[in-house]
């Protein structure tokens, strides 16, 4: 998805645009979605819910490396270092 730190991709995964260059108003915040996820998994860890979480904190790591100041804030604005 956002491999390879293609920026772009990361910052469409926090907000999404208009052809004009503004926000969306159904602009989808993936980067809080999948930390709600992940919050959620880790309170029912179990053999059934494991590989789900690994992914989502695969997903966590990769929108949050390099400098994605944004996306690390977000992270931390939701509560991540309570989930560790």
């Amino acid at each position: 998805m956002s491999e390879n730190h293609f920026i772009p991709m990361k910052n469409a995964l926090r907000e999404q645009y208009d052809k004009y260059g503004g926000i969306k108003r159904q602009s989808k915040n993936f980067i809080i979605l999948g930390l709600r996820m992940f919050q959620k998994l880790i309170r029912i860890l179990n053999n059934h819910t494991l590989d789900l979480t690994l992914c989502e904190i695969d997903f966590i790591l990769e929108v949050s490396q390099t400098p994605m100041i944004k996306n690390q804030m977000m992270l931390l604005e939701g509560g991540i270092v309570d989930d560790i």
